[in-house]
């Protein structure tokens, strides 16, 4: 997010030595003092003397504004809106400081008054860019992807090289449905700033939602420059040259349905002779074991098994191997384990009338997963889809309190490897956008997939079927966030299913 944290100067820079303060006392000696002191880093010393200003002239705006801007850098956030708001008293038109109040209250989460407080600042400054750029930010993370794009255009009438506007504009016409103009905004910042990380990566997503796999697997390695990604190694990262027997660590950098899908690519490796060692979580460690290869718990790393080998993020194997939409290794690479397959054949046949159509719902991804709130479904239209449906009975294949109506197995259910044995004996599994997807398609069992109006870049535009899992069937919503109708049709579909039984 844009913050314009830079105080205003008392007068023109530069000042080379510090001001006088003997004498009579000077607001704007001592606003220039903490402008010295802020340049130095030493924020609680200018917030003491932008203090001493506001005391002895309590109309100092710029004393006010830059008090505000210090006090937000040592993390004294109501002290800074304070501050802002004290400076738009005394000056009612000023931009900047309606501008970082807005910030401070949408950090506070005050979407309505943070939007109002940038509406101030672009009446009071109509070519200030930032209150532009950030009432986009504001929008976006409202899922108001209309307004957004209208934001983000204004600010780069104002500013045409503010890459992160066009950034971001590029992000919200993906929301939008339009990846071939998103993808037009990715390649111009690009052609400004090459190594623009999250250009980069965004522009290989696009690639790949379009299916452009050639270009778009080679640009999705700039995630793993974003904050959080990295993972510091003694090995060396893998680039595909034959191994001779030294060990390959491959690591997940991202969630359960990830590690499922990307999974494929490990026999692909194995296949090359390599010697494979997964880093996997706890649940998924019984489902790979089909895989044979040798799996390894997070955060044990330093074996010295691998003293003499390499690492690379599973979600990079596909760069490595050239995949294309022809070459995905095919599913099912998964197998459920005889065990759980029985105890639930068991539990089920007491649990399910005779003859009823058997379906898996899985009705939520991963909460803090950011685009959660437009691929999961919201509660209040799940019995649209499952109550009173005739000949159906729905079982739950996540975690958490079911919908009503929906038969849970929580206490039976220990890993993955089990939801693997519920789910074979189910006669299909319906998913939003998560983790149990993934399983069911690697399983090859039949999964009803429920798409967002802009979907991740694995699932593709347009098309009803997945080069991923063929065994899968995809519904798309036909406008932003637009459940209801897609719940009805696959209700439609469900009730013709139990039909023909």
């Amino acid at each position: 997010m844009t913050t314009p944290y830079t105080p205003l100067p008392a007068h023109p820079w530069p000042h080379r030595s510090w001001p006088t303060l003997s004498g009579a006392p000077d607001p704007k000696a001592w606003i220039e003092r903490g402008n010295l002191w802020h340049q130095t880093g030493d924020h609680t010393e200018a917030a003491h003397c932008y203090q001493q200003a506001v005391e002895l002239d309590p109309a100092a705006a710029q004393a006010w504004f830059n008090l505000g801007v210090v006090r937000t850098l040592t993390g004294e956030l109501d002290s800074a809106l304070a501050a802002y708001q004290n400076a738009i008293a005394t000056r009612p038109r000023f931009a900047r400081a309606f501008n970082n109040a807005g910030i401070l209250l949408q950090a506070r989460g005050d979407r309505e008054a943070a939007s109002h407080y940038y509406r101030q600042a672009t009446q009071a400054e109509p070519a200030y860019v930032d209150p532009h750029y950030n009432s986009g930010l504001l929008a976006f993370t409202g899922a108001n992807f209309a307004a957004a794009e209208r934001a983000y255009r204004r600010a780069l009438q104002l500013s045409p090289t503010h890459a992160e506007a066009r950034n971001n504009l590029g992000n919200t016409l993906l929301e939008l449905g339009r990846a071939r103009e998103a993808r037009r905004c990715f390649e111009h910042v690009l052609a400004a700033v090459p190594d623009h990380p999250q250009a980069r990566w965004n522009l290989g997503f696009t690639q790949l939602l379009l299916g452009d796999y050639a270009e778009g697997w080679r640009n999705h390695e700039w995630r793993l420059q974003q904050a959080g990604r990295q993972r510091s190694f003694a090995m060396p990262r893998w680039d595909g040259r034959p191994l001779e027997g030294a060990p390959l660590l491959v690591w997940n950098e991202q969630g359960l349905g990830d590690a499922i899908q990307f999974a494929r690519f490990l026999p692909v490796a194995r296949s090359r002779e390599v010697n494979v060692w997964m880093e996997t979580a706890p649940s998924l460690e019984r489902l790979f074991a089909s895989l044979a290869c040798r799996l390894v718990a997070p955060g044990t790393v330093e074996n010295p098994a691998f003293e003499s080998g390499w690492q690379i993020p599973l979600l990079s194997l596909p760069a490595i191997f050239e995949t294309r939409l022809e070459t995905i290794p095919p599913a099912p690479y998964l197998a459920v384990s005889p065990e759980p397959e029985a105890k639930f054949r068991q539990m089920l046949a007491t649990a399910l009338p005779d003859g009823n159509l058997r379906v898996g719902l899985a009705w939520s991804g991963n909460p803090r997963h950011e685009r959660d709130h437009l691929r999961s479904l919201p509660p209040a239209l799940i019995p649209s889809l499952t109550a009173d449906l005739p000949g159906v009975s729905f079982v739950s294949v996540q975690r958490g309190t079911p919908p009503p109506g929906v038969l849970t197995f929580d206490e039976a259910i220990a890993d993955f490897a089990d939801t693997a044995g519920l789910m074979a004996n189910l006669d299909l599994v319906i998913s939003v956008d998560t983790a149990a997807a993934h399983l069911a398609g690697a399983l090859g069992l039949p999964v009803w997939l429920l798409l967002s109006f802009a979907p991740d870049f694995r699932w593709l535009l347009e098309r009803e079927d997945s080069p991923w899992y063929p065994s899968m069937r995809l519904f798309r919503q036909r406008r932003p966030n637009d459940w209801p109708h897609l719940l009805a049709r696959v209700r439609t579909e469900l009730l013709n299913q139990s039909l023909k039984r």
